[in-house]
């Protein structure tokens, strides 16, 4: 079990330990008590001999509480609403308003985990004797591609539990994040619509028909899907196709229109916003005659039913959970002073936790997985997410949004020692692990991987990435980083730290990077980080006001490429100012006032001086192991100093330094040359 996962369970466990061992609670607190749904229990009133029976029943409790605390009649106080174990099923959002906030700081209103187990999900539990066989009758039988599927496959009648299956809708980039329709979990593990490659992906074939690019419309490309299998999908409901249909970094998830079996085409039901291309990369989902090995599943929306075949290993008695509920599992809205602790939040269709507005907001120990959207999503000021783990998220694991660009007042909402694996599950592009908007929040001492595309997309100014491990992340897009951001001359202030960032390999034609600054994002600060195995470590594409030093790169394609897009082929884009987007997000600054104008005067400049190129960049004191330079297209302006090259490689895992809290990277060879802290990257225990 990873380090998070410890430290989550273990601050659980002592607050468990610090309240059995209390006789008397304190008088600075108020408890109150909330029984596992499973307890057969009266209404209760909060007390440890007869807890509230529902989680709404006991914020209620809470409102009535500081009411009486607003009115004088009560003395302000903690107020704590401790979750027996158990799984509370949530049916509609659990909210938490203004009403229920704390007094203050020091008297919060919190929502804690006795003991660890505490879930709450959106989801059905399906009975053992609801998992039906096939019967002989059923048409569906001789559909199923094999004699071993037809006897495994087991059958859900999602009506009879009462669950709304669908809809299936389309997905992908520039798309709003929308609930999938009803998915599987077995025994915890998130099961997978039947799909064709199994793995992988099919190739788009000659492109007879090009569609629409309106994604609004249903008149979709017509292509050559290249096997002849495809004549087997025509007799299945609800087939739907994902796709890199022109870009690698643009993603669509479409309806099947229709099958020619003897052309071996398929049509798309909707239009792409890029086309399609020959070439291009697609897979099949939710054909029944793809239901070909254990861990998959097909859903019918139409008839509502659901038919599984259960993994590898997997007992007739186990765990079997159909998400059901499309809005948040707890919606925190406008409060302040709430600490949510040691809580697990999914299984659910739709968003784990979602912070709107207000302050001080603590998300502690808490996991969640299994979401069919974002996990976490936090909007307002100041707060905080910390030892939590995500894992299985179908969108981002946490979405971070506050602050105010025009004055540079910061959000202060913080990240710290987080994991986050395997996100961007159903949405693949632009659905980071961690997704920063706005100014002044901190992102540091947390574990991201596995997953198709970015770790974090920022945009905005003034945050602070600091000692992250990143790995095996932009696994199957292109022209992308596990740290990305793009188009915004006004992206002042940030700063990239310490971070370690390795096995992002890719390919150079697929354009796959450690850092990627994109299309002139500026005043951005990439100092210290340690870089390997990556395909390329930091791509600057032209941006002003660019600091990459005292950078490791270990084992790399190539350490370092910085161009001048601005004067060559981007130029074109940004020539007219009413339709460029650089353009378009200078004018929403207001760079010639303060606090921009004493800040960042150099901002004011970008229009009139070297424009377009990357005045004021440098790149120096970075050291590079068995790792080629790269390029500096424009070295007149971006200053080139102190760099070292290294034939012999970098063993990271001698003596395992990581472990060693003060453990340090230096290059004596490089004179100025500042050690990176290795032993503080990653989360701390």
């Amino acid at each position: 079990m990873r380090r998070t996962v410890w430290s989550s369970i273990a601050c659980v466990v002592s607050l468990a330990l610090r309240l059995a061992a209390q006789e008397h609670e304190p008088d600075d607190v108020l408890v109150l008590h909330v029984a596992a749904p499973s307890r057969e229990v009266a209404l209760g009133d909060g007390t440890r001999a007869r807890p509230f029976a529902t989680l709404a029943h006991a914020l209620d409790a809470v409102r009535r509480e500081r009411v009486a605390e607003h009115a004088g009649t009560a003395k302000p106080r903690r107020i704590e609403l401790r979750l027996a174990p158990g799984t509370f099923p949530v049916d509609s959002t659990v909210v938490v308003d203004a009403a229920c906030s704390g007094a203050s700081p020091e008297a919060q209103t919190a929502l804690v985990a006795t003991l660890p187990g505490t879930r709450l999900i959106g989801a059905r539990a399906v009975p053992r004797h609801a998992r039906a066989e096939l019967t002989p009758r059923d048409p569906r039988r001789a559909r199923l591609p094999s004699d071993a599927a037809r006897l495994a496959v087991r059958r859900v009648d999602l009506a009879a539990l009462g669950v709304d299956a669908g809809p299936f809708e389309p997905r992908g980039m520039g798309r709003p994040s929308r609930p999938p329709p009803a998915e599987a979990v077995w025994s915890g593990e998130v099961l997978r619509l039947a799909r064709w490659p199994n793995d992988g992906f099919a190739t788009i074939g000659a492109v007879s028909r090009a569609g629409s690019t309106d994604p609004a419309s249903d008149d979709g490309a017509t292509f050559v899907a290249g096997d002849a299998r495809v004549e087997r999908w025509s007799a299945s409901r609800d087939v739907w196709l994902h796709g890199y249909w022109f870009w690698d970094w643009a993603d669509a998830t479409v309806p099947l229109r229709a099958v020619d079996p003897l052309a071996h085409t398929v049509t798309l039901g909707a239009g792409h916003q890029y086309g399609v291309r020959e070439g291009g990369r697609f897979f099949v989902l939710n054909a029944l005659e793809e239901l070909d090995e254990p861990g998959e599943y097909q859903l019918d929306t139409e008839r509502g039913e659901l038919l599984i075949w259960p993994p590898e290993g997997a007992g007739p008695g186990d765990e079997l959970l159909v998400t059901s509920l499309r809005d948040a599992l707890v919606y925190v809205t406008g409060a302040h002073d709430v600490t949510l602790l040691g809580l697990e939040f999914g299984p659910t269709r739709g968003v784990g936790l979602r912070v709107e507005d207000g302050e001080r907001v603590i998300v502690d120990g808490c996991s969640f997985t299994a979401t069919g959207s974002h996990g976490l999503v936090l909007r307002g000021r100041e707060h905080v997410a910390r030892r939590c783990t995500f894992a299985d998220q179908g969108a981002s694991g946490i979405t971070l949004d506050g602050g105010d660009r025009a004055t540079l007042t910061h959000g202060g909402l913080v990240v710290e020692d987080c994991e986050l694996l395997r996100f961007a599950r159903l949405e693949r592009t632009y659905r980071p692990g961690i997704a920063i908007a706005g100014v002044g929040h901190v992102v540091r001492h947390n574990r991201l991987g596995e997953a198709p595309h970015s770790a974090i997309l920022f945009a905005g100014n003034e945050h602070l990435i600091e000692a992250n491990e990143i790995f095996d992340v932009v696994r199957e897009t292109g022209d992308a980083g596990a740290i990305y951001a793009g188009r915004d001359w006004a992206m002042h202030g940030t700063v990239i730290r310490h971070n370690l960032i390795r096995d992002v390999r890719g390919t150079k034609a697929r354009n796959q990077n450690g850092i990627y600054l994109d299309d002139m994002a500026s005043g951005i600060e990439v100092t210290g980080n340690l870089l390997v195995r990556c395909n390329l470590g930091v791509l600057c594409g032209g941006g002003r006001d660019v600091l990459v030093s005292g950078n490791l790169f270990v084992d790399c394609g190539e350490a370092i490429h910085f161009d001048a897009r601005g004067v060559g082929w981007m130029q074109k884009d940004l020539a007219d100012p009413e339709t460029s987007t650089l353009h378009r997000r200078l004018r929403e600054i207001p760079f010639d006032r303060e606090p921009w104008s004493t800040r960042y005067p150099r901002l004011g400049k970008t229009l009139t001086e070297s424009f377009g190129r990357p005045l004021g960049s440098s790149v120096t004191l970075n050291a590079l192991f068995r790792t080629p330079f790269g390029r500096v297209d424009d070295r007149e302006l971006v200053r080139v100093e102190a760099n070292r090259s290294f034939e012999r490689g970098l063993d990271l895992t001698k003596d395992q330094p990581r472990k060693d809290p003060v453990a340090e990277l230096d290059v004596a060879e490089i004179p100025g040359f500042v050690p990176i802290p290795l032993g503080t990257i990653g989360p701390r225990r």
